[in-house]
Order: C-alpha cells, then structure tokens, then sequence
C-alpha cells in the first residue's frame, strides 16, 4: 500500500519544467507539483533529446546535463538561441484500477475516465514529457518540433494576453485543458477550442509555466494508455 501510495504521488507530481537563468547562462531542469518550485532532479540518461534553437530554425543539440542536487544543469554556450527544449524518453507505470481513475479525475481526462467505466483494470501506462523554455530576444522561433507542445501564437514575453496552439503529432488537440502557473502562485486553465486554441490573460510580470496533458489507449510494450505532458516557461516582461 505504501509503494502504491508513493507511484501515485510521483506521477500527479509530474511537471518536469525547463528554465533559464541569464547570469550563470545555465539551463536547469526539474520536475515537481509547485512550479517554480522544484523537488527533484532528471536524470541525465532519460533525457531521449535535447537542443537549443536559433532565431533562424538552426538545432543545436545539448549533451552535458549534469544533476546538481535538485536539479539537471547545463551552461548554454549558444547565447543567441530563441528557445531550449528537452524531451524524456518513455517510462512505464502500473497503478490499481482506483489509484489510476484519481489519476484521470486529477486531470480531467474524462473521456477515458468514461472507456474505463465499471473497469477495474490496474492502469498500465507510458508516459513521456516534453518541456521548452523561451530565452533568446523577442521575435524568435517559438516551435520546438517536439512530438506534444504547447505553440504561442506570438512572443508570450512581451504582451498580456496570450493565444497558445496546443499540437500533437503536428495537428492540434482540440478539447485539452491548458493550465498557466505563475511563479507567485496564480493559476488559470482554458480549454483548447476545435482548433487547438486556448487563451490567457497574464497580468502578473514573473516568470510563467504552462503545462497540457494528452492521454489515448495504446498497445505498446505492454501498456494500455500512453501520455504526453508539455510545459513551456517564459519571464513575461513590464
């Protein structure tokens, strides 16, 4: 009952965030419940890929992560990069049938909370996150290409209001709830219309964190459901 109790704690706890930090150029990942706040390091060898991106859509690939303590670090030497990102490599869980519809309900994924109805099935899952980060000049590339992501309509820094495109697979998930966490600890969800689009309204100049989860039955490498999670982060500027 208590490893049960501790997997489900560690996958509701699962946001893995990227962030930047311009006075030591260093990249730092981290995976926790309370953004930016996070309690847990990556390690290095589940990182399935990584790079920076040019203004001009040129990929550089990041290979030096190291932990530090709570965290997964690499100096950046492309100093002139419009956004990093990092992609985990797939990890399976299992969990009891009621332990992984807490899980569904946490979030909201109801339609598979309805294909599960009367199951009672243990949860067997694949899971994979992808995390990118903002961190070069305004007006650069806002797309990592990564399989799940979360795409801004335009440069999220400078402006209050936001439109993100939710996109998986390059098409965009319509129906997905959106959630954007502030550093000081305000929070608004939206829901991806037909088109993928959801909208904000960011008051608050701090650092931001916006995160989407994708879940659908699968047959691979003996799961039965397969998830993706993204987050994004940028310093909304005054």
């Amino acid at each position: 009952m208590v490893l049960v109790c501790f997997l489900l704690s560690l996958i509701l706890a699962h946001d893995t965030w990227l962030r930047y930090f311009w006075e030591s150029q260093e990249l730092k990942l981290q995976t926790g419940n309370q953004f930016p706040n996070g309690d847990s390091a990556v390690l290095p060898k589940r990182i399935e890929k990584s790079g920076v991106i040019s203004p001009g859509g040129e990929v550089y690939d990041l290979n030096d992560f190291a932990v530090r303590g709570d965290e997964t670090v690499i100096r950046l030497a492309h100093n002139e990069s419009s956004l990093a990102f990092v992609s985990l490599y797939s990890h399976f869980i299992q969990l009891e049938s009621s332990d992984f519809d807490s899980y569904l309900q946490h979030e909201n994924a109801d339609d598979i909370l309805e294909m599960r109805a009367g199951s009672h099935l243990p949860g067997r899952e694949l899971y994979t996150k992808h995390a990118k980060t903002l961190i070069g000049a305004s007006g650069g590339c806002l797309q990592s290409g990564q399989i799940f992501e979360i795409v801004p309509s335009r440069d999220p820094r400078a402006h209050s209001s936001l439109e993100v495109i939710l996109v998986k697979g390059g098409n965009p998930c319509p129906d997905k709830w959106v959630t954007a966490y502030s550093a000081s600890g305000h929070e608004q969800k939206a829901k991806t219309d037909i088109q993928g689009k959801a909208s904000f309204t960011l008051s608050e100049c701090t650092e931001w964190c916006l995160r989407a989860h994708w879940i659908a039955a699968t047959d691979e490498s003996g799961a039965d459901w397969q998830s993706h999670w993204a987050t994004l982060t940028f310093f909304r500027q005054a």
